[in-house]
This record gives C-alpha cells, structure tokens and sequence, in this order.
C-alpha cells in the first residue's frame, strides 16, 4: 500500500509540473484527472479493505475473549480489549487523514487549470469526476469535503457566468431568426426524453425526485461495487439517440387528432375514448397520430435543453445551485420578453407602462431593468447576465390582412411560451431540494410568475388580431345612420347588424383555413372572441350613443338590434358565448334610458366604465322633454368626469 501510495504521489507531481511547462494540455487534462483519481481510489479501497478486514477480527477476537472472560476472567483480556480498542481508534483517525491528503493533492491539481478554454461538456465532466470523489469521501470517512467543494465553487461559478451569458447572445441570435413555426416534436414529447436530462436516471428512481445531491451511503455504495475490481470514475457516455421528432408521414395529420386529456399540464397522464381503447396494439406511429401536437419553437427546444444541463450543474454542485436558478429563469425571462416586443408590444404602440394587467406589467418592467440592455451600455465582464433586445426579422411580416395580421406565428410564439413556463414549473421539485431554503422563496416566486405572465401575454399578444377583426369605424358610422326615433316597435333588426355579423363569418372562415396548418387551441379561441366580443360590445354603445334623438320604440329597436346579434353570432362563434364577459355592458346602457331621474343618477356614479360621452347622450335622449332633470343629471356627469381627472394626476 505504501508503494502504492508513493506511486501515486510521483504521478501527480510529474502531472503538475508537466502542465506548468505547457505540456498537459486541455485535451488531456481529463485523462490525467480520471488516471490520478483512480489511482487514489486504489489507495482508499485498500485502505478501506482493511478496515473492513480488522472490524471483522475484532468481532471474531471479542465474542472469544468473552467466551474466556465468562469462564476465567484474566488481566490479559482486558488488555487484548485495550490493544484492539487503540488499534481500531487509530485506523479511524487515518482515514479522515489520508481523505484529507486526497482532497488536496486534486485540489491543487484542478487550481492549477484554467476552465475558461474548456467546452461545457468537458467542464461537465470534470465536475462528474469531483462530485463522484465527493461521495467517495463520504462513504470513506463520512467527510462532506468541503475543501474540494468550495475549491470547485468558485472556479465552477466564474465559469458558469460566462457560459450563460454567451448563451443569452446566443439566444438573442436564435430569436431574431426564428421563423415561429412548430417544432415537429412527438406528441408524446417529454422533456426528459431529451439528451441533457438523462442524467437525471442515474440521480434516483424517480426522474425528478431527488432529496439531495449527495445521495445516500446504501444506494451508492461504491466499495461494495468495486470491491474486486474497476473504479467509480470509469467515463462512459450514453450514446442513445433521442427520439423526440415526429415522422414526415405523420406530421400533418398529427396536428388534427387528439384524444381526451385528464390533465392538459401532464402529458404522461392521458385517458383514451373507447374506440381507441379497441385499437392499443396499433403500430408506435399511428398511436402517435392521437395524441394532441405540442406548439414548440427551435428556439423554445434550445432552452428545455439548457434546462437540461443547468439542472446537471445543480446535481454536480449544490453550492451554486441558486446562481444556476436565477439564470434558468433569465432564459425564460428573455424568451417571455422577445415575444412581448415581437407580438404584444405592436412596434412600440403598446408601451409596458400602457399594460392594463399589472403583473404582466411588473415582469416586464423588471426583466428590462435586469436583463435587457439598450446599444451603448457596456457589460463589464460579460457576467453581469445583460443582452441586448432583439430585434425582429423583416421576414416577419404582422400586417397581412389574408393572414390574420400574424395569427400563425402569434399563436406558435404564445402557447410556445407557456409550454415552457410550464415545463420550467415542473422542475420546481428537483430545483427546491438543490436550492437553501433561504433563497427556495425567491425563485419560487420567480418561476410562479412566469406561469401566470405567460397566461397574460396571450392576452396581449392576440390583440393586434382581434382589434383588426371588424371594422370599428365602418360600423359606428352605418349605426350613426339609423333613425332610431321611430313611431312603432320594429319587427326587422337594422342592416348593419348585418354588415357586423358577415365581418365575424369572414374572419371565422381565416382562421378555419389558418388551423389547417398549425393547432389554435380552445385558450386561444376563447381569447380571441372574447376579446372581439368586447369590441363589438363597445361599437354597439358607441353607435347608440352617436345619437341626438331617440323614441322609446327606438330604445326597443336597440335592444333588438343586439338580441338578434347575440343570436347569430351564438351560430358563428367556435366558442360559448355565455360565458363572455361586455354583454351587461351593452344590456344596462339601454336600459338606463327609462330610469327614472333619481335612479339614473345613482346608476351614472356608479357605472364608471362608460365614458362622458356615453352617459351625455344617454342623459339628453332620456331627459330631452325634461330640462331641469337633463341640467342637473348633466352636472352629476361633469362632476364624476372632474373626479376621473383628478384620479389620473
């Protein structure tokens, strides 16, 4: 053993003072690390064979000396007992000494190197190699090596800072030409199928459970392993190839056949209909073809795999696993926000500080005070996390009317970055037992609000489409022309109702044809119509108040007008309208016309979702025979508008 040991030592200085002539290179640094360790391990295994060997003749010495002390106790036994006692205390003791000499034989081997020229994957392995000897020393001596783990943390963290902020540049490249088109993934695509999360196999059982990044002394076990031979810091690569892309044959008609989901958030637990029960021993193929497409870009697949491989630095080195977090959540921040600028902002016209949803609006708002810097600033040391706003491609063209005004690519940008604001919440698990409780709060949070933001940005990103769905002008001004001081109730609804409701088939018969080529799921629809219910609701009441006289008949023929439009648009919209919100909006404001004066005050203070100019025309129609009653619910009407002033100062 002692040759042994000096053996190893002669190898390890020859290693060092080879590599500060230049001599061992970057490409060999990981060889001579693996050849040094397993030299170590050679050490460390005899040592530990014979610790293993003298426990057990102490047991085999105590039960006899028992036996004999039984019988005829003498001084010779408590001696022998004494003997083997100070033996057995002074082999424990060395083993926490020679762990010791260990760790600062590779500690010094591994400050000797600089990282920075190494590639991820090389660095990746020599954090495998020292977390591997970390849990070598705690099944050797129950030693957390903390002098080898603050030594990699230091050198581990600068390394990792410049790796992520190259991969926020990288990322801008990717997202500024990005052509948000699906991804032909598998519809049974799992994030874990993907390359870099295959280590997360050899961590536990259960893919994403893991208690703690140095795993427990039974499951391990190195010692017991490799008792006859081998060593634990054998390199093996998994060369399985990923199986994540979905045919040619099947990638369109997968995009039309879904089956019932229980639970849309976990893709792993489905529920067939009957009739497919029937046909379970079909080919993996035609299965494929009934499960539900998943809407990812290349770009949002680049980041699952940074993922990946953020997760494997937490695995590897706890310590850094907060650092690692906060930037898995820049990746995603950096993805929310390009397509905000790209689908939500419309070229500057909607400003973050405009957003009417405030946490939409505090995400933004911060991801651009943290992340985003503008042409000009300087990044001292590239790990300060900041990069530039994208800008998009001129290939992206918003403002085609054949096209919906983008609803294609606004969709695949919107549900893309849902699907990976929920596949970063369903690392929360393996992330909390990596991260200290005392920072666990704050990246829960973080990722909690990506999930809720991602929700709010469809809102915004669809926007741009539904404002375009009618012509708004077009149809106040057809309402503007309406005699709505008839004599007699109206059997017949006006013609511009007509107008309104062909506009809404048009636009229905573009998005039948747009879902032909990529999936608009049931969120989307529902967003889009409401949204456009909403607008249509606000042209009824702009429209009713553009006029200067109207009969009670004519109130009657409004309510009119809008039943009948309720009516056929419940046939043309993909979607329930019951659940819609803006239709009292309509319903109330031309009720309000036969209010009394005193109840139609009480109602103009407090319906504040009506402008002034809504409830003026509203007041000169009611009361247009009453002038004392019209001047003073006129006055109510400008004292609620100078409140409304004051409220925005």
């Amino acid at each position: 053993m002692v040759l042994s040991y000096q053996f190893t030592f002669l190898l390890y200085t020859h290693c060092i003072v080879l590599f500060f002539f230049q001599c061992l290179s970057q490409e060999i640094f990981i060889p001579c690390l693996v050849d040094l360790c397993k030299s170590l391990w050679k050490i460390l295994m005899s040592y530990h064979k014979l610790l293993t060997w003298h426990a057990g003749e102490t047991t085999t010495k105590d039960s006899s000396t028992q036996l004999q002390s039984d019988s005829s106790p003498t001084s010779g036994t408590e001696e022998l007992e004494s003997s083997l006692d100070y033996v057995d205390q002074k082999l424990q003791n060395g083993s926490a000494r020679i762990w010791q000499d260990v760790q600062t034989k590779i500690k010094t081997f591994l400050l000797a190197c600089d990282f920075s020229g190494f590639k991820i994957d090389d660095f990746m392995q020599i954090l495998s190699v020292t977390h591997t000897l970390r849990i070598v020393g705690k099944e050797f001596c129950s030693s957390e090596s903390e002098s080898l783990r603050d030594c990699m943390r230091e050198a581990s963290l600068r390394y990792f800072l410049e790796y992520h902020y190259l991969k926020l540049e990288e990322l801008r490249i990717f997202i500024e030409n990005e052509g948000w088109e699906v991804c032909p993934v598998r519809s049974d695509f799992n994030i874990r199928k993907l390359q870099e999360f295959k280590f997360l196999k050899h961590c536990t059982n259960s893919s994403l459970q893991l208690s703690s990044s140095m795993p427990n002394h039974e499951f391990y076990s190195y010692f017991k392993k490799f008792d006859e031979a081998g060593s634990p810091f054998e390199i093996s690569k998994d060369n399985s190839e990923e199986d994540i892309y979905m045919s040619t044959k099947n990638s369109s008609n997968s995009r039309h056949r879904s089956p019932e989901i229980k639970n849309p958030e976990n893709r792993n637990s489905m529920t067939l209909t009957d009739s497919e029960e029937d046909n379970e021993t079909n080919e993996e193929d035609e299965f494929e073809n009934k499960l539900s497409p998943i809407i990812i870009t290349n770009t949002s697949l680049s980041i699952l795999r940074l993922f990946g491989r953020y997760l494997n630095l937490m695995y590897l080195l706890k310590p850094i696993a907060y650092d690692v977090a906060v930037c898995m959540n820049q990746l995603f921040d950096y993805y929310f926000y390009s397509v905000f600028v790209f689908f939500g902002a419309e070229n500057g016209e909607v400003p973050i500080t405009k957003i009417p949803n405030a946490q939409l609006r505090e995400a933004l708002s911060r991801i651009r005070s943290k992340l985003i810097r503008t042409e000009g600033d300087v990044n001292s040391n590239g790990s300060g996390g900041c990069v530039l706003e994208p800008i998009a491609s001129p290939l992206l063209d918003l403002t085609k009317e054949d096209g919906l005004f983008g609803l294609s690519e606004r969709n695949i940008a919107s549900e893309s970055t849902v699907y990976l604001a929920l596949q970063l919440d369903s690392l929360k698990q393996f992330i909390e037992s990596h991260v200290s409780e005392s920072h666990w709060e704050s990246i829960s949070e973080l990722i909690d609000q990506s999930v809720i933001v991602s929700e709010g940005l469809r809102r915004l990103t669809f926007a741009g489409v539904s404002c375009k769905a009618v012509d708004y002008e077009m149809i106040v001004n057809r309402m503007e022309t309406v005699n709505w001081e008839v004599k007699e109730l109206m059997s017949q609804h006006s013609t511009y109702v007509d107008l309104l409701l062909r506009e809404l088939q048009i636009f229905t018969m573009k998005i039948d044809t747009i879902s032909k080529g990529v999936v608009i799921s049931r969120p989307v629809l529902t967003i889009l119509w409401e949204q456009i219910f909403k607008i249509c609701c606000r042209a009824f009441v702009d429209g009713f108040s553009s006029t200067k006289k109207c009969s009670n008949s004519g109130r009657g023929l409004m309510q009119l007008d809008f039943t009948q439009f309720l009516s056929k648009l419940e046939k043309i919209a993909p979607v329930s309208l019951k659940g819609l919100p803006n239709r009292e909006y309509v319903e109330s404001y031309v009720k309000a016309y036969y209010m009394p004066e005193a109840i139609m005050e009480e109602w103009i203070q407090n319906h504040t979702e009506y402008s002034s100019k809504h409830l003026v025309s509203l007041v000169h129609c009611a009361w247009q025979d009453n002038r004392k009653a019209r001047q003073f619910l006129l006055h109510v009407v400008e004292e609620l508008e100078k409140v409304k002033r004051l409220q925005k100062i």
